[in-house]
């Protein structure tokens, strides 16, 4: 089974099983946090199709273009499961999400870190000084 792990639409996170001849999915929106809902989204989605962690075989991280720390969030979690599960990471662009998910099994996966891509920089800004 593949977990494919979408984190870079602006309004929502997009997280599907994939497994033979069918994709379960599970979409919310989110405007902040999505850090606090990604994993509890996902437990649900795995106990709704009696899913267990170890029965992934392949997670699929979409890399980006997309917002800085909803994106970073998304391939943080691909490359922590990935490792904690021993599995194959594939990493691909927004662009190249195939509209039949199923279609995902033709990418092979690697043991390497996904390396997430922004669509713009990320916004930090320097601490304010205190008047002492």
């Amino acid at each position: 089974m593949t977990l494919f792990i979408d984190t870079t639409d602006d309004q929502s996170i997009r997280l599907s099983l994939v497994d033979g001849k069918k994709v379960y999915n599970k979409i919310w929106s989110v405007e902040r946090r999505s850090s606090e809902t990604l994993f509890p989204k996902l437990s649900v989605l795995l106990k709704s199709k009696r899913v267990k962690f170890t029965d992934l075989e392949k997670i699929v991280g979409v890399l980006g273009p997309g917002p800085f720390s909803r994106t970073r969030t998304g391939i943080v979690a691909a490359n922590a499961l990935a490792y904690a599960l021993d599995i194959p990471l594939v990493g691909i662009k927004k662009n190249q999400v195939p509209k039949n998910l199923l279609s995902l099994k033709k990418f092979k996966g690697s043991k390497q870190n996904l390396k997430p891509f922004y669509a713009r920089p990320a916004n930090i800004t320097k601490p304010k000084r205190r008047s002492t």
